[in-house]
């Protein structure tokens, strides 16, 4: 029994060890994409680069004295695939996009509840009674601090110089939760899919409230990509 459990590990491995290869192994003192190479001995971070049998090729920069994987890049055919992501020198999560994620675009907006303008906090549609704006308890300075803090320009439109508008629907039910219905006007898919992660990783909202009661609310969220 003991034979044949080892001759099935070593088969697995070996079938392992052909389905992917580890193509470049370099070395780096920063975290930073365009740093400077040096030897092993002087590095604080290792960058692999491993081809997978579909031809996808995933580029991993990890910190060496944890093993953590600071950033991680997976291209098909010179495009972007897969998940991206990267995190803060704590280990923190600062960005996670999936390239292969289907977005749901369309052009219809429902009309069973009002419509608000987030950044000017003013009705889009009419209000009848009292209404009390809905608000980010994480951002008291308003909705657009939230996209200071948390827009990551994609790399990929970075390289490419790619700038655009995106126009968004979501929904803010009575509870305060965010829901992404659709993308009304698409720019680009690298620019499509950061604006719906953005809202899609809203925080809690304080509900809108309308004559004190808690009311699902619309709100079509431009959202502007411009490059220096």
């Amino acid at each position: 029994m003991n034979k044949y459990l080892t001759a099935v590990l070593l088969l697995v491995s070996i079938n392992i060890s052909f389905a992917q290869e580890v193509i470049e192994t370099k070395y780096y003192k920063s975290r930073y994409t365009d740093s400077k190479e040096v030897s092993e001995s002087k590095a604080k971070f290792v960058r692999t680069k491993t081809k997978y049998p579909d031809g996808r090729i995933e580029t991993n920069h990890t910190r060496i004295k944890d093993n953590l994987t600071i950033w991680s890049k997976t291209y098909l055919n010179g495009e972007p695939a897969g998940i991206w992501f990267q995190y803060y020198d704590n280990g923190t999560l600062m960005s996670r996009l999936d390239y292969d994620q289907e977005l749901n675009y369309s052009e219809e907006t429902p009309k069973d509840a009002p419509y608000l303008d987030l950044y000017s906090k003013q009705p889009k549609s009419p209000i009848q009674g009292t209404l009390t704006f809905p608000t980010l308890t994480e951002y008291p300075e308003g909705f657009s601090s939230y996209f200071v803090k948390n827009m990551r320009y994609p790399g990929p439109a970075v390289e490419k110089r790619i700038t655009g508008n995106v126009l968004v629907l979501i929904s803010i039910d009575e509870q305060g939760n965010t829901e992404v219905l659709s993308i009304l006007k698409g720019a680009h898919k690298y620019l499509d899919l950061e604006a719906f992660r953005l809202l899609n990783e809203l925080p809690q909202w304080n509900p809108c409230k309308i004559d004190g009661k808690p009311t699902k609310v619309y709100s079509i969220v431009p959202i502007g990509f411009r490059l220096g």
